[in-house]
């Protein structure tokens, strides 16, 4: 668990962090993919701009919460974490943060040289687990399982702390 506990620790004596993710979501109809950038503060709130598909360039969004607030073009849009018993998928690295800042680290441990903290997430009476594999203590990838299936993974790039 210490690396886990000093990744949380090194979040919560920064100004926050900022990371680029690659988003798949599998709801069994298809995948979605996504490519957000997000900057975050230490108390989670999250701020993403979309940068792929490029239909959806530059679209943005807030997390704070368990809400979101979605923009373009000076017209917003709010939406719930969980849609119709879903993750919203623009959710993912909002969820992600929390989860490094605060839930519950379920497990931890080394696997295939990378090591791999698992967080616990409760929202709307659903839960959540969501592991995260790190190289070096930098998060690379994480994925977000319910009901024993994988519905969103992550691949982390450019990770940095404020």
């Amino acid at each position: 668990m210490s690396e886990a506990l000093r990744f949380r620790g090194k979040l919560l004596s920064s100004e926050g962090c900022s990371f680029r993710a690659k988003i798949l979501a599998d709801y069994g109809e298809g995948v979605q993919i996504f490519t957000v950038d997000c900057i975050t503060d230490r108390e989670g709130q999250l701020d993403l701009t979309l940068r792929e598909p490029e239909t959806l360039a530059d679209i943005t969004a807030q997390i704070r919460g368990d809400s979101g607030k979605i923009t373009f073009d000076g017209l917003s849009l709010g939406f719930p974490l969980l849609a119709e018993g879903l993750i919203s998928p623009v959710a993912a690295p909002g969820i992600l943060v929390n989860c490094w800042l605060q839930e519950f680290i379920l497990s931890a441990g080394t696997e295939a040289e990378r090591y791999r903290a698992s967080y616990e997430k409760k929202i709307s009476n659903k839960t959540l687990l969501l592991d995260t594999y790190f190289e070096n203590g930098i998060p690379i990838s994480a994925d977000l399982c319910y009901n024993d299936s994988r519905i969103v993974s992550m691949e982390i790039s450019d990770f940095r702390c404020l």
